[in-house]
């Protein structure tokens, strides 16, 4: 296949970027267009790749942007029928672009392909995938479906944001947007799979960076909070059993914060919700939702 345009998205991480980028070249199927799109606040990503990779299409983005204005600018360039925005903090396994070409002739009409992952953090890989099924390949239909997979009550995991393959087509006029705080590539995800399935690769096809700089460790109280804003005012993304998980997952988090601490009447609330939760996890979901609706806690 060569209807394929990967994206290395670089941001002051030039040692971390060079590394990407040959990940990246070694793949067995070349069959691909590749640019550095550097979105630094420096020249040392432009002075790397000047020096190690000159002959390979390089832009840079001045004055450098929020990260999903960046992901924007690259989705309005993309001259290929599908495409892949790489973080240069990763690393794409040989076999990377040869397994998922395979995968988008099997499942034609997929918005968006992900791969299993193995995880590394201070500098050790684990030995466990980023996610757990049985088949060598798992299609999500719905953002109820996806939505499980990532607070549901059995979760199993999830293909990391890099690892996706997009179909350009399929996409229509939908961008990347800043709505759900850290917790974004999760909501347009949910934009992508209500149009089309999505479909995950059980391979593990990279290497996929957790560290301090990393967004995937970044996750306040504040983005889970946002989120949750999302899903309320867009229930059709979500179920009110999900969207529950979700909220009790949130406020045992809460129940630390100094802030909420300091207000006795929202404590409360937040404390019979999480009764309630636990009590209805016993019950049907009616009946759940009927005490849910008794106590007035379906806004807190």
């Amino acid at each position: 296949m060569n209807s394929l345009e990967v994206f290395v998205l670089c941001h002051n991480r030039p040692e971390q970027a060079k590394k990407a980028i040959h990940s990246v070249l070694a793949q067995k199927n070349k069959n691909f267009k590749l640019t550095i799109s550097d979105n630094s606040t420096h020249d040392d990503v432009k002075l790397m790749v000047k020096k190690n990779f000159p002959t390979i299409n390089y832009i840079r983005r001045k004055p450098s942007m929020p990260p999903f204005d960046h992901s924007n600018q690259c989705l309005s360039e993309i001259t290929k029928d599908y495409f892949c925005l790489f973080h240069d903090d990763d690393i794409m396994l040989p076999e990377y672009t040869q397994v998922m070409s395979q995968a988008i002739l099997q499942y034609p009409n997929a918005i968006a392909l992900g791969a299993n992952a193995r995880i590394a953090h201070n500098k050790k890989t684990q030995k466990k995938p980023s996610f757990i099924t049985n088949l060598p390949y798992k299609s999500i239909q719905s953002p109820q479906e996806l939505l499980n997979t990532y607070f549901g009550r059995h979760q199993t995991g999830i293909a990391p944001y890099p690892s996706y393959i997009y179909k350009k087509s399929n996409l229509g006029s939908l961008a990347f947007s800043n709505l759900g705080g850290k917790h974004s590539d999760v909501i347009w995800l949910l934009q992508l799979v209500k149009k089309n399935p999505i479909i995950w690769v059980n391979q593990p096809l990279l290497i996929y960076n957790l560290h301090g700089d990393n967004l995937g460790l970044q996750e306040s109280l504040k983005d889970r909070l946002k989120f949750l804003g999302f899903l309320k005012q867009n229930p059709s993304f979500t179920s009110k059993r999900l969207t529950s998980d979700y909220r009790f997952f949130i406020y045992k988090k809460v129940l630390t914060s100094k802030k909420v601490l300091m207000q006795p009447q929202r404590m409360k609330k937040i404390k019979t919700f999480m009764l309630v939760y636990r009590v209805g996890r016993f019950f049907r979901l009616q009946e759940y939702l009927d005490m849910l609706k008794k106590y007035n806690l379906q806004k807190i």
